[in-house]
């Protein structure tokens, strides 16, 4: 189990990204939350097996049909648990 912190940076605002991500995301099982930031990025936190993590980042890298994606940073921290789903925050 391991958990990632990504930035994504391009137009992923306002272009049905965070929902879009959700439900690719929702069905892997994994836990934690995608969430616009103020810098007009979106932040998504995720948890879950390597295996599952591969797939939280191909999601995150194709977004919706009208995002794009120019940069994407990604940390990997220690797991904290906190999550019982993923989930969209405001």
């Amino acid at each position: 189990m391991k958990r990632l912190e990504i930035r994504v940076k391009g137009r992923v605002q306002g272009v049905g990204y965070r929902a879009f991500v959700h439900n690719g995301i929702v069905p892997l099982g994994v836990g934690g939350y995608v969430r616009n930031i103020a810098d007009g990025s979106v932040e998504i936190i995720a948890e879950g097996t390597d295996a599952q993590l591969a797939e939280v980042l191909k999601k995150a890298r194709a977004g919706s049909p009208f995002s794009e994606v120019t940069d994407m940073t990604v940390l990997e921290e220690k797991p904290t648990g906190e999550f019982s789903s993923f989930e969209i925050r405001h």
